[in-house]
Parts: C-alpha cells; structure tokens; sequence
C-alpha cells in the first residue's frame, strides 16, 4: 500500500440514510492527527499547493457548513483529500451530485452551523460507536432525526453557543466552548415529525448519493418532468403550491436543494427517480395522488445596518453574561455580517471578548491542569488499570481534560 500524507479515515454510514457530511468527517481526521480542523486546512492547503504546483488551492474562507454542499470550493477541498489520504469516496459525502440541477449558490441547501442527535450521540458512546454528524442533518428543512424522531439540537444546553469546530480541539460531542457533553442537549424530547419534508425520501436520498461517490446529475432531466407534470395538472395549481420552479422562465434556472425536495414530497416520489429517469417518474405518479402542500414563506430582508446592530447586541449580550464567552467568528456568524465589518464599526466591543475569551479559556485550562494533578496524586488508584493508556484516559475522563493535556502533566511528573 502506498504511503498517504493523511491516515486513511473511513467515512461511516456512506451508502445508508446514516451517511457522515464532509464536515465531520474533516473534524475526526483532525482530531486523530492531533490538530484542530482550521490547522488540518492550513496543512492540507500548503501540501496541495507545493505538491501540485497549481495556483487552484484550497480555498482560505471555507466555513465549516460549506464544506457538506456542492459548491467549487467543496469540489477542489474534496479532490485535495482524495490525494492526501488515498481515499475515493470522499465525494459521496457531500452533495456534489447535485451541481448540475441545484441552484449555484447553494441558498435553501445547507445549514451553515451544526445540527445534531443528543440521542444519536448518546446511542454511539454507549456502544463504543464513532461519534459523528449525519448528512441528513446539515439539509436545510430537516428539524428532526430520521431515526429518533426528536428536534434536532442547533446550540449547546450548556452555554448556548452554536458549533462551527473551526479552532477547538474537543471532539465533536463536547461543546467547542464550554466543553459540556451534547448528548444531554435534550432533557425532555418531543415525540413526532416538524420536518419539511417526507422523511423516507429524504433518506433514500441520501443512501442513493452516499453510494456513488463518481455519480453526477444531468441537467435538464427536471424540466422534462416539469413538462410532462404541466400536461396532467394545471400549470397555475403547480405554481400556486411549489413556486416559479414550473413558470415557463424559469425552466432553464436551477431550484434549489429546498425546491427539489419540496417536488418529491408534493408529488410523493423520491428525489433521484425524477432526476435520473423524470419519464418513469411522471408515470409512477397516480392522478388520485394527494399532494403535501407546504406554506410558502418568503426570506426576510435584513440590510446590513441591522445586521451590524444585531452583531452589536449578541456582543453586549455575550460580555454581560461572562464566561464561557462565545467566539467573535460565532457571533458574527449567527448575526449574518462578516468580521471585517464588525471590527469597521464595533471594535472596541470586539477587541473586549476576544480579551475576556483568551484569559477565560487560561483560567479553564489551569484549573484542570489542578485538576489533573490531584487526580495524579492518588496513585493507589493506579493499580485499577492495565495499561498506563487506560489510566491516563480515565484521568481525562474526570478532568474533563484532553488526553494530551493529561499526557502532559503525567510525563513531567514522571520526569
């Protein structure tokens, strides 16, 4: 076997509606390199750009949510990790598939910040099982897991802070800033669907997908099912309920990944037949068929002094509350404003909690290194375990510490 510059990870779940997203998956190889995910792209990058002498390297600003979509960075990001870890399947965890007939830009595909299972997660630990986030849950209109039926968690139960697993090192079923278990984000789960859409065609979805890594959607295959739907049904009934995606105009415009699930559940019919074979598709459909009709809701139009002001008052908010202090990035993502432009106009408010952050994360981490050192002393208690590797985890495990900052105090007590 040849020898990779990354260990050879493999994706979980590819081929089930369990399918990993790119995202995590980067998570997990950089916590298995012993790095956190911003510094495995800084890696990544420089390697690619040395080894391939190509001026096309990754992209420096690839948000966490964009990593699981079909944009050109995700293409470039996921051919550079073919060629690092040996591995060819990488592909099959995105949506890649889909960039011929889904929308450029990718609004109304991906959400931009984590979504996870506390049960899942759960499930997982209590098994031995790999923690990871689903493909599924990252798609825009799908609040609930396929499998446990409970809302999907957006923001720790700790803190309150949304997970975008850019700079911290802590796995991906601790909070990245606190650092609480995201198991327990549910006290109470409600019982019952809020999805968008039909639950059993959004994973055949992604099973389907998630199996071809090298398969690729052709572009025209839905407006020859929108055609052959326009002759059996009215044209203004189809518009009324699913939008301009059937106005005449807009046929040669790709829909987004929202619009495209929102014609397999009005039509009740999975996603992949009309876009692979829309003939076949358009027959299976009965004329007795009961069509899902969803409310149709427009975006708000937020301009961007709003947006500053939001950013302002989540930054007040943040600095009032005390710590664990959320990171400006975080902030900046949840208010929908870049940084560059919050540091313009409020970076006195700013420059605060990035202060308050660095010497909140020090007094965190000193007091588990006392931590770690009280637990060291018992040494009795050493006797318990096989393996010096089993007692180091066990410390960790009490400290809530990482291992390599129990490995630390262990080696220079041992020293």
């Amino acid at each position: 076997m040849a020898r990779t510059y990354y260990f050879q990870l493999q994706p979980e779940g590819l081929g089930t509606p369990e399918a990993e997203c790119l995202a995590s998956y980067l998570h997990r190889l950089a916590a298995y390199h012993g790095v956190t995910l911003h510094q495995l792209i800084e890696h990544l990058r420089a390697w690619e750009g040395w080894s391939r002498r190509s001026n096309r390297i990754l992209p420096k600003n690839c948000e966490s949510g964009r990593f699981n979509g079909y944009s050109s960075d995700t293409d470039i990001l996921v051919k550079a990790l073919d060629r690092a870890t040996g591995l060819n399947c990488l592909r099959a965890c995105t949506l890649l598939s889909l960039r011929s007939v889904a929308a450029g830009n990718g609004v109304g595909a991906i959400k931009q910040s984590r979504a996870w299972c506390p049960a899942c997660y759960a499930n997982a630990d209590a098994c031995g099982l790999p923690i990871y986030d689903r493909q599924v849950w990252q798609i825009v209109g799908v609040e609930t897991c396929l499998t446990h039926h409970i809302p999907l968690v957006l923001r720790c139960w700790s803190c309150g802070s949304i997970q975008r697993s850019q700079t911290s090192k802590t796995t991906l079923s601790r909070c990245e800033v606190c650092e609480a278990i995201l198991s327990k984000s549910v006290a109470d789960p409600i019982i019952g669907s809020d999805t968008r859409y039909t639950p059993r065609h959004v994973a055949s979805f992604i099973a389907y997908i998630s199996s071809r890594a090298d398969f690729q959607f052709k572009a025209g295959t839905l407006t020859t099912f929108c055609d052959l739907m326009v002759e059996r049904y009215s044209r203004r009934k189809l518009m009324n309920d699913l939008g301009d995606v059937f106005h005449r105009r807009r046929y040669n415009v790709r829909p987004t990944l929202r619009s495209l699930l929102d014609l397999s559940t009005y039509f009740d019919i999975p996603l992949a037949d009309f876009l692979i074979s829309p003939t076949e598709a358009a027959a299976q459909i009965t004329l007795g068929f009961d069509p899902v009709v969803q409310k149709r809701e427009s975006r708000p139009r937020i301009s961007k002094s709003e947006k500053l002001d939001l950013a302002i008052l989540y930054l007040r908010r943040a600095l009032s509350a005390g710590s664990p202090y959320p990171s400006v990035p975080s902030i900046c993502a949840e208010a929908g404003v870049c940084m560059s432009y919050v540091y313009n106009n409020a970076s006195d408010l700013a420059d605060r909690l990035v202060k308050l952050r660095k010497k909140s994360k020090a007094q965190m981490k000193l007091r588990k290194m006392r931590k770690i050192t009280g637990l060291l002393q018992h040494e009795e208690k050493r006797d318990r375990f096989t393996t010096e590797r089993d007692y180091i985890a066990w410390i960790a495990s009490r400290a809530g510490a990482s291992i390599n900052q129990v490995r630390q105090v262990y080696s220079a007590r041992k020293a």
